[in-house]
């Protein structure tokens, strides 16, 4: 999709949030446009024998990570490119 959008096929692109930033932050050809428009929720998929005692605990560990920072430390260590990225 990146390819297809600086070849002209394409004459902008959606994507989440960090991963445009990622991909603005390795080719300075790109660039964000205004703020992000709508706030997603996202849903994890479990089987259907899951249990609610692994339930509640994905729910609080992920509750934790956002709480602690974990989730931005996540962003920032897997997401965003190094300010020597030349752009």
């Amino acid at each position: 999709m990146i390819q297809a959008l600086k070849d002209g096929d394409l004459t902008a692109l959606i994507l989440d949030n960090p991963v445009a930033e990622y991909q603005c932050a390795l080719d300075c050809d790109l660039y964000e446009v205004g703020e992000g428009f709508h706030d997603m929720n996202y849903g994890i998929m479990l089987p259907p024998n899951a249990n609610d005692a692994d339930i509640d605990k994905l729910n609080w560990s992920l509750l934790e990570a956002f709480e602690d920072g974990l989730a931005t430390s996540y962003k920032n260590e897997y997401f965003l490119v190094p300010n020597n990225s030349g752009c």
